[in-house]
């Protein structure tokens, strides 16, 4: 694991000064999961933890006079997990997430509120392709009437790109909210941020087009593939920070799916701004998966003018793979579908310099895919 901790520095802490793991963790920055890690490894024993008799009495009655766990812990000057930990010793059934939201409605805890959305959210501006090409990636909308939960959410490494997503729902649906740090369990993993909307009317406006956002069903919506360039590049570069990314190795950009026939939506889509583009299955290691590419010069070079990414990182990678280019060059399967236009010009008499400059590519690439032929007889007119 990375990001070694000293055994001498966690007994300090831990045993000399008293610090609780959650406490030792926001000191140095570190998750609470790296730092159990860490005393597990060093074998440094934990602090027995006894509630006295009377104080387990008054918190048990506490919760079952209605009070939640986190409410108890605050009063009590506890933490959360004591507070778990006490209950099931007294053989006290813990309440569900649902029964603890109800009772918290019923005690006047928890208020539920009724969004007003602005008309104006009916209108598909850029801010709302953003999100929409979001939720077809990373982004996830859950809209379950039975079980009255409706949410529109983001969580990803970037902090930039889970900003940007609240800031087009705030701009959409005038209700502003927070990004929240989200620490991993997994050792190795990096952080999160998280951004999530709680919203009926903003889930059925969503819904009211016609796709639905799940990984293996999403499709680009009509009103995008009808709607300006302006529309349809924010939708693309929506979908291409969440699913997207570029290989300096290969001078390639690539986005990735599980659904072939969006992706194959997409490359239409790109199309439409001249950027060439391939989907492939990925490589056998993946049991399912398909990939849109983005390869030649002119194609990265547009991709980066009209649509590009907000992710830093990707954007970067994008701009030192563009400084690596020298020479521009054209996908062969572009130039194998251009061959007989090619041959066709070359016996009406057209020079490899003309025929290079009506057919967009290099003089070199025109005299490879005509002069350089085995038969060179069917260019004789």
């Amino acid at each position: 694991m990375s990001d070694k901790l000293e055994k001498s520095l966690l007994e300090e802490l831990y045993w000399k000064k008293g610090l609780s793991i959650r406490q030792i963790a926001k000191k140095l920055g570190k998750s609470k999961f790296g730092i159990h890690y860490w005393m597990e490894k060093y074998k440094i024993p934990r602090r027995s933890f006894k509630i006295k008799s009377n104080l387990k009495e008054k918190l048990v009655k506490m919760y079952k006079n209605g009070e939640s766990t986190c409410s108890i812990a605050r009063k009590l000057k506890m933490d959360k997990s004591s507070v778990f930990r006490c209950l099931k010793e007294s053989c006290i059934k813990i309440r569900s997430h649902s029964e603890a939201a109800k009772l918290g409605v019923i005690k006047g805890r928890i208020k539920i509120q009724k969004h007003i959305i602005p008309a104006s959210s009916k209108v598909l501006t850029k801010e709302k392709a953003y999100m929409m090409g979001v939720l077809c990636g990373d982004g996830y909308l859950c809209y379950i009437p039975e079980k009255r939960l409706y949410q529109i959410s983001l969580e990803a490494t970037d902090k930039e790109f889970v900003e940007k997503f609240a800031e087009c729902l705030y701009k959409v649906y005038g209700i502003k909210i927070d990004v929240d740090y989200v620490p991993v369990r997994i050792l190795d993993w990096s952080d999160k941020f998280r951004a999530r909307l709680c919203c009926k009317v903003a889930c059925e406006d969503l819904l009211r087009y016609d796709t639905t956002y799940k990984t293996f069903e999403w499709k680009i919506p009509g009103c995008i593939k009808e709607s300006t360039l302006e529309i349809i590049a924010e939708f693309i570069k929506g979908f291409a920070d969440s699913e997207g990314g570029v290989d300096k190795g290969t001078r390639r950009i690539g986005m990735s799916s599980v659904n072939k026939e969006g992706l194959e939506e997409i490359k239409l889509l790109l199309e439409l701004f001249g950027i060439r583009s391939k989907v492939k299955s990925k490589s056998k290691k993946y049991k399912k998966g398909f990939v849109l590419r983005i390869q030649d010069r002119k194609s990265i070079e547009k991709f980066a003018k009209v649509i590009g990414f907000i992710i830093k990182r990707k954007s970067n990678a994008l701009s030192a793979c563009l400084e690596e280019y020298k020479f521009y060059t054209t996908p062969h399967e572009e130039v194998k579908k251009l061959q007989p236009k090619l041959l066709e010009l070359r016996k009406q008499g057209y020079s490899f310099n003309e025929i290079a400059k009506m057919s967009n590519i290099s003089i070199a690439t025109v005299w490879r895919n005509t002069n350089n032929l085995k038969d060179r007889n069917r260019l004789i007119p």
